[in-house]
């Protein structure tokens, strides 16, 4: 396991390929206001203040974007085989000009368009298990067909959003109510994974419905739930894009139980098995296709955790 520091926040020709330009310069300006002390704080959403802004907002919001953007690249280039984005602020609720549920810039989105301009891609999946619909994600990339959108959630909670889109064709919603329907879901997400063969998978990793967190509406999951979709994604990574996961945390609000989720995650993300197994059955259903297959998907299976700065992310591992 490494650990790294995003070195750079996100450009503004990633943040606008996500967001609407003036969208993002209202954002920044509004920033720049808390930071010069101009105003100490700002609510965006009053009376809730779910999105406030105040001094320091500026730099977790770029430097979370650009952590994503650093991971993409870590992967691409092959110096990590998967990454795990220890982030804050979340992004999935961001939408193209409204910042929404703690969110202001999607920061799965900004990685899922950078990888398509940087390195050429055209089948990028994106899966999202927070218990909270990703109405952000989704609006920005439906019905764009370089992307898959694959959401698990809650319906009947905020924002209840998952039935505005439900015509585009590169949107997959899964509603659940309870952990059984969420382990279950895992083999609607590899189904449709395998029919897109993506080359490169990027999860937004929301842990708010651990049973330790968000009581009244937690769907009441552990960690091994989380673990066994996990896997799910993996397996499917292993054999259509040589492993390639970058995972980004979205919600999940009760420090205890954050911590042990994101640790069990990050392991997960490290498991050799995993890829090996995937890579030997591959081989074996190829031989009996009469075809010779390949283990070179379980050749490297480095984990970084990369996060926007070292004092304020999570030890997960």
């Amino acid at each position: 396991l490494e650990w790294h520091c995003a070195e750079y926040p996100v450009s503004m020709n990633d943040l606008v390929a996500a967001h609407e330009p003036f969208y993002v310069e209202a954002i920044l300006k509004l920033c720049n206001m808390c930071e010069t002390g101009i105003f100490p704080k700002l609510s965006l959403d009053p009376p809730h203040n779910d999105i406030t802004i105040s001094k320091g907002t500026k730099s977790a919001i770029l430097f979370a974007a650009g952590a994503v953007i650093s991971a993409v690249s870590a992967v691409m280039r092959g110096s990590a085989r998967n990454a795990f984005c220890a982030v804050r602020p979340p992004g999935h609720h961001a939408c193209k000009v409204k910042p929404n549920g703690f969110c202001f810039f999607n920061n799965v989105a900004i990685g899922a368009i950078y990888a398509r301009r940087k390195y050429k891609l055209d089948r990028i999946a994106v899966v999202d298990f927070d218990m909270h619909h990703g109405s952000g994600t989704q609006e920005i990339l439906r019905n764009d067909s370089s992307f898959m959108y694959i959401s698990v959630h809650r319906e009947d909670i905020f924002p209840k959003s998952s039935t505005q889109y439900h015509s585009s064709w590169n949107v997959v919603n899964i509603p659940v109510t309870n952990a059984t329907e969420f382990v279950e879901s895992s083999k609607r997400i590899t189904k449709h994974l395998a029919k897109f063969q993506p080359q490169i998978v990027l999860v937004s990793a929301g842990f708010d419905g651990h049973n330790s967190d968000l009581k009244k509406s937690s769907l009441q999951l552990s960690e091994m739930d989380y673990d066994l979709v996990t896997k799910s994604i993996l397996r499917v990574a292993a054999t259509s894009c040589e492993g390639r996961v970058i995972s980004v945390l979205e919600g999940g609000y009760n420090a205890a139980g954050l911590a042990s989720c994101c640790a069990s995650h990050v392991r997960t993300l490290m498991d050799k098995d995993i890829a090996t197994v995937t890579a030997r059955m591959e081989k074996v259903n190829d031989s009996c296709d009469g075809s010779n297959g390949s283990d070179s998907a379980s050749s490297n299976a480095t984990a970084t955790a990369v996060d926007t700065k070292k004092e304020s992310g999570i030890k997960t591992a």
